[in-house]
């Protein structure tokens, strides 16, 4: 999972934050979300908490620091 939170937050980091913090949003969605079902129990739920998850992201980009682990 460490994996996951660098390649978003390093996203997160680029000069073209939108392009490819939708990258990232493309590429872990579906996984993210099928992890977040087995622990909800709920597809709907799941999906708005993933969803969710990527909208805080996107508003607290400016926290993130490409030197942080």
């Amino acid at each position: 999972m460490s994996g996951l939170i660098s390649d978003i937050s390093t996203s997160l980091n680029s000069d073209k934050d939108l392009q490819s913090f939708k990258s990232a949003f493309n590429q872990y969605y579906i996984s993210l979300c099928f992890f977040a079902d087995k622990i909800l129990q709920d597809k709907s739920a799941a999906e708005d908490t993933v969803e969710n998850v990527f909208i805080r992201l996107w508003d607290r980009k400016r926290d993130f620091d490409e030197n942080r682990n």
